[in-house]
This record gives structure tokens, C-alpha cells and sequence, in this order.
């Protein structure tokens, strides 16, 4: 054999090792995340971190300069000098601005992990933040979403209910709410305060509570509470905004909207918004869980 023809042979196998490694990459790459997509704080500039001991363990949503929201089993109980919140940053655990949790209010009628109504609470930061690029407030709810209303999320949460993998890069998702009739029937404790939205294989998870749940650009309608597995048949569970608005404003001091010195302008169409799912409560107890699913759980495919 000639050596050109040796040089051609092995020329054409080096070709296809990377070809195939490349497509290899890429497949892994593509099946690394359960129905999400990675976006950053630009899109969602108003998504925070909530950060226990340093450690990312829920998210959160801007509503003022001195206020943010969050749920209620994200902060109950919980000292103040453990948290913080992480403000404008993509990545989870660095970058951004840090600000020191002041003090909280979780809901009087908060009904604990048992059913989680009245599942919200606002929090005071010690240091304002600072609205610009990558750092602006929600504004609260002007209608109650419909059914087959698409909606958005983003978080830091599990990539699986396995909880074997977090993500680094923020992660994003589209999701379609589900009639409040058939949530009841799927899950007979569901009470006013909550709302359902959920897609096959897209959803929120392990990590992703107190996150907001938005219309448009920034329009929050709904708080990330709880849900049965991620990614599975049955939708995820959200804090009504529109039930708890009077609380909001009362515990806030806002009037029938933002001040107005927290009205920024933000295009409807600034923002890119991924087709697929992430995002639960880091700090949920499984037993908890297993309990919900056992006591109040039908076997029943959500109308999707």
C-alpha cells in the first residue's frame, strides 16, 4: 500500500473520530438537562437567590428596592444573619450583589408544610437594590391567569428528582396553566391561594421554591411552592399572587402598584424566553412528601 493511501486512510479516520465525539458531546450535552434551557439574569433580571449559610437554598423575586418575595417554607423559622439574597447573577453562588436579609413577614395564615397555604412571605434587605442592567423588579398581577395561559420560571433547582444534579447557569422554562377544577381533582387539598402550570417533562424541582412565576416580561402571578415529582405527569403547585395582593401591599406599604420611583421601563419583547422546564424546596422533608402523595394523590393524568 502506497504511503498517500496510508496518509488518505488515516486522514478520513481522524475525520470521523471527531465527528463522532463532536455529535457524542453534543447528544450529552442536549440530555443533561430534564426539558430546560440555560439563560441568564438578563432575561429574568428580576430572579433572586436565597442563600442560607452561604449556599443557595431557594429563589426569590425583586419587588421593590428594600422588599423581595419569596415562600413562606423558604424563610419560616429561620434566623435572619443566616440569609441573603444574591441579586444579578447568572451563576448560582458568586457574581452579583449580596443583600443581607433585615427581617421577613410569613403569611399569618400560613399553614405550614402540612398543606402549604398562604405559602409567601416579603422580606426586608439591609442593603436596596440597585435597579439596572440585570436587576429590576416584578410588578404585581393585573389579571388571575387563565387556563392554557402560558407562563415562565427560572431558577437554580435539581435537574432531576433524583437530585444528583444541580445547575451552575441560571435555567428557564415555558409553562401552561391547568384549570383550577382539574388541580382540585388531582390533588383535593388544593385550596384559593394556589394554581397549577405544568407541560410533560417541564417543570420546576428541588431548589426552585420562593422562584417567580411570570406573564410577559415581568408580570409575577405566581410563587413556586411545591410538587409531586419533577418533570412527571402531574403539575407543579404555585402561590396564587392575586389571593394574597391586599397582604402584600399591607405588609410592603405599597398603594395599588409599585411606587414610583420602582416603575421601570422593560420592553415586552426584551426577552428570549426558552421552550423547555427545571426547577422544589431544596429543604423539602421527603417523609413530608411521601405523605402528601399517599393521603391526597389520584392517580390521574392532568388534561395538558
Amino acid at each position: 500500500m502506497s504511503l498517500a493511501a496510508v496518509k488518505t486512510r488515516t486522514g478520513g479516520l481522524i475525520r470521523f473520530i471527531v465527528v463522532f465525539f463532536s455529535l457524542l458531546s453534543l447528544t450529552v450535552a442536549q440530555n443533561r438537562i430534564i426539558g430546560g434551557d440555560e439563560t441568564t439574569i438578563n432575561d429574568y433580571p428580576y430572579q433572586l437567590s436565597l442563600e442560607g449559610g452561604k449556599r443557595h437554598v431557594c429563589g426569590g423575586s425583586i419587588l421593590t428596592r428594600d422588599w423581595a418575595l419569596t415562600a413562606a417554607h423558604c424563610v419560616n423559622n429561620e434566623p435572619e444573619k443566616w440569609m441573603s439574597f444574591r441579586a444579578g447573577s447568572t451563576k448560582r453562588g458568586e457574581g452579583g450583589t449580596l443583600h443581607p436579609v433585615k427581617h421577613y413577614i410569613v403569611h399569618e395564615k400560613y399553614s405550614g408544610r402540612k398543606t402549604l397555604d398562604y405559602d409567601i412571605a416579603v422580606v426586608s434587605v439591609k442593603v436596596p437594590f440597585d435597579f439596572k442592567t440585570g436587576i429590576m423588579p416584578v410588578t404585581l398581577p393585573i389579571t388571575v391567569p387563565r387556563a392554557d395561559e402560558y407562563l415562565r420560571v427560572a431558577g437554580w433547582g435539581y435537574l432531576e428528582p433524583q437530585r444528583l444534579r444541580r445547575p451552575k447557569i441560571l435555567m428557564a422554562t415555558t409553562l401552561k396553566v391547568i384549570d383550577w377544577y382539574e388541580c382540585k381533582k388531582i390533588y383535593p387539598a388544593v385550596t384559593a391561594r394556589m394554581m397549577c402550570a405544568g407541560e410533560h417533562k417541564k417543570d420546576i424541582c428541588l431548589g426552585d421554591s420562593g422562584g417567580a412565576l411570570v406573564r410577559g416580561a415581568r408580570e409575577q402571578v405566581g410563587i413556586v411552592s411545591w410538587g409531586y415529582k419533577c418533570g412527571s405527569v402531574h403539575p407543579s403547585f404555585y402561590t396564587d399572587i392575586s389571593s394574597v395582593l391586599p397582604w402584600i401591599r399591607e405588609k410592603t406599604g405599597l398603594g395599588l402598584g409599585l411606587v414610583e420611583e420602582d416603575v421601570i421601563a422593560f420592553p415586552e419583547d426584551a426577552t428570549a424566553f426558552p421552550e423547555d422546564a427545571i426547577a422544589f424546596p431544596e429543604d423539602t422533608d421527603t417523609n413530608t412528601w411521601d405523605t402528601r402523595k399517599r393521603l391526597y394523590f389520584k392517580r390521574k393524568l392532568c388534561s395538558v
